[in-house]
């Protein structure tokens, strides 16, 4: 007697005028895909997820090596980098000073109002530099000009990772912008003060506001918080907190 089991786990009937039967019952099928997959699945999730992971893994390595080669070539050269900080952060507090002045006798009150912000903001981007400058230990920097910036961060301890990370972050990523961007506002307010606008071609209006506009000074405020909250006792503590760890996985083993 014949079974009237299908033995197939698998089973997909497609198209216009199959037949589907045992030999004693026939089923006419019109137009219909009949599917049946008792299997568990192809598996693409599962390598969805591993390719997911070796990413996320692959770009916490190159994390890793970039914040050790930032570290390195920083430290080697902080020395000059603090210096050229410091001198551009002074002359940009002398314009912003002079810019302010001759704004105020103008009685362009607002605009000597920026000014003197700015003038203030390149004092305080002085100071922080200098302080850090200070913090920036001697050995730290000596160590720095021997070998490659992977035998360097692989002989720090976990204090010696902490400032080299702490310096090269808040120096590459927020000193130097906001000495940039303050330098750009108060070669605008100078410009300003000495010309009026109407001397100023169109072209050169739409140059200084665009590069040193309203939302350039609201966002140098708030570079300038961070600059000096990044190498306050808060600061330090705060990284201290957070990199509580020797990175020393892309060292070679011993």
């Amino acid at each position: 007697m014949s079974s009237s089991k299908f033995s197939s786990d698998s089973i997909r009937i497609d198209g216009n005028g199959n037949a589907v039967g045992n030999g004693n019952r026939v089923t006419y099928v019109k137009k219909t895909i009949i599917n049946n997959n008792n299997g568990s699945g192809s598996g693409d999730d599962g390598k969805g997820q591993d390719a997911g992971g070796a990413l996320a893994i692959l770009g916490f390595v190159g994390g890793a090596v970039a914040l050790a080669a930032l570290s390195f070539w920083f430290t080697r050269y902080s020395a000059v980098i603090y210096g050229t900080l410091i001198f551009f952060s002074f002359t940009n507090g002398a314009f912003g000073v002079m810019a302010a002045l001759k704004q105020f006798y103008d009685d362009d009150y607002l605009e000597a109002l920026r000014s003197f912000s700015l003038a203030a903001i390149a004092l305080l981007t002085y100071l922080s530099v200098g302080a850090a400058s200070d913090t920036m230990p001697t050995d730290l920097a000596e160590f720095s000009k021997i070998g490659t910036f992977n035998s360097f961060w692989c002989g720090l301890n976990l204090f010696g990772q902490q400032v080299a990370s702490q310096h090269s972050i808040i120096g590459t990523f927020i000193m130097v912008p906001l000495a940039v961007l303050t330098g750009l506002q108060t070669w605008r307010s100078a410009t300003l003060a000495m010309c009026d606008a109407e001397e100023l071609p169109e072209w050169a209006q739409t140059v200084l506001e665009s590069a040193a506009g309203w939302r350039q000074f609201i966002a140098i405020c708030v570079i300038c918080v961070l600059c000096v909250a990044g190498h306050s006792r808060a600061g330090d503590q705060f990284w201290k907190d957070h990199f509580n760890s020797r990175i020393s996985f892309i060292c070679p083993s011993k």
